[in-house]
């Protein structure tokens, strides 16, 4: 079926671009047997995952899982372009480099909060937010032994979000005054409370192959609040990035400790001026117009700088 629609949707166009978004093997199929019937046709697949990866099971579903990984590979092999998550996908399945491109994700702007200068919660108060899921994987037990080590009584932790370690989370309210847990909040809460923390922190530690092939996408979100933000350095987020970004000396509780005392020490103009660059960062570079740029412009060096155009002025 998605072969014949592409059929009839380029019938009538000129040197067609067909773009296939993630790993899904019958739209691979159908695109490249587009490029059979018609060999001016060039073929991009957009992959923020690769199939071994997508879910969990026994042995059968590693069965079926290792023969699409394969046929997987065979197919997109065969496209013009690819858009990864990170460039250790590319890697990974042995795309040329010239061939690959990484964009890890999109910040839209028009989904600012109204003002990202809100003062934090009281003139002497360190305010510290992590929001998103509570699984201990992500390192959120590192997250509450940290905070504990700072031990400043002018320090506040606060989180959002639900997942395996919540019941120690609650537990841990109940005799710990300077934490706050919000439970699951919508989106606008949580960008309200991002907006009032003094430093956003994510706390997942850089290991597990997993973390080479995955971008946090709050990370984005955090550097747009305006607010300094604490995190390892994971292998899957670009290297631009790490200049924006208050990285632990070791990945473990000692390390995101003293990171938050370090941001502690700054005076609140300089973590103000620091979290403005990082804003400015992600609002020049990585907006819907500023990604998409940057697809078409590797397109168009692909194709030998001749932008693809479909008859009586249609574009491709």
């Amino acid at each position: 079926s998605a072969f014949r629609g592409l059929r009839r949707a380029s019938k009538d166009v000129e040197a067609p671009i067909v773009v296939v978004y993630s790993a899904h093997l019958p739209f691979l199929a159908a695109a490249w047997l587009t490029r059979i019937v018609r060999r001016d046709v060039f073929l991009c697949a957009i992959l923020p995952d690769l199939p071994e990866f997508m879910g969990v099971g026994g042995r059968l579903y590693t069965t079926y899982k290792t023969v699409e990984s394969f046929l997987f590979r065979k197919l997109v092999r065969g496209f013009d372009s690819l858009i990864f998550l990170t460039d250790a996908m590319g890697e990974r399945i042995g795309i040329p480099a010239e061939k690959r491109m990484v964009v890890e994700g999109i910040y839209d702007p028009r989904d600012d909060p109204p003002s990202t200068e809100a003062a934090s919660a009281g003139d002497d108060t360190f305010t510290i937010l992590y929001t998103g899921t509570l699984a201990a994987r992500y390192g959120i037990v590192d997250l509450l032994q940290a905070f504990e080590d700072v031990g400043a009584p002018e320090a506040r932790l606060w989180i959002c979000g639900d997942g395996d370690t919540r019941p120690a989370i609650e537990s841990m309210t109940r005799h710990e005054p300077r934490l706050q847990y919000f439970g699951q909040v919508p989106r606008s809460r949580a960008l309200e409370l991002q907006r009032e923390a003094s430093v956003l922190v994510n706390p997942r530690r850089p290991e597990g192959e997993f973390t080479k092939y995955s971008f946090p996408s709050k990370t984005m979100e955090y550097l747009a609040s305006g607010k300094q933000v604490i995190m390892h350095g994971l292998p899957g987020i670009p290297p631009e990035y790490l200049e924006h970004l208050t990285i632990p000396a070791t990945s473990d509780a000692a390390g995101l400790a003293e990171a938050l005392r370090k941001v502690s020490a700054l005076s609140p103009e300089e973590r103000a001026t620091r979290g403005a660059r990082a804003r400015a960062f992600i609002l020049a570079s990585k907006s819907p117009e500023a990604q998409v740029a940057r697809v078409l412009e590797h397109w168009a060096r692909l194709r030998d700088g001749k932008p693809a155009r479909g008859t009586a002025g249609r574009r491709a």
